[in-house]
């Protein structure tokens, strides 16, 4: 079973080891796109918006978590 702990705070490095998971069973795309879906619980979202979802999950790992990261905090801005 996938590992993911998203940062919540700042990024000062990369972050790697955010999200493990068995390469032999498991899909990284799949468990990076539903990371990022966890980010985005409740907003509602398009057809392309999910394309962009799937896009996203393409790309390396580390970028992801930090878009992760980067919409966990917006969502805990005290004016968000």
């Amino acid at each position: 079973m996938a590992e993911v702990n998203i940062p919540h705070g700042p990024l000062e490095v990369e972050p790697v080891g955010a999200i493990k998971y068995d390469v032999l069973t498991e899909n990284g795309a799949e468990v990076r796109r539903q990371a990022l879906l966890d980010r985005l619980a409740g907003v509602p979202l398009g057809a392309f918006d999910l394309e962009m979802v799937d896009a996203l999950a393409g790309l390396d790992t580390c970028i992801l978590v930090a878009v992760c990261s980067l919409l966990g905090r917006v969502r805990q801005a005290p004016d968000a």
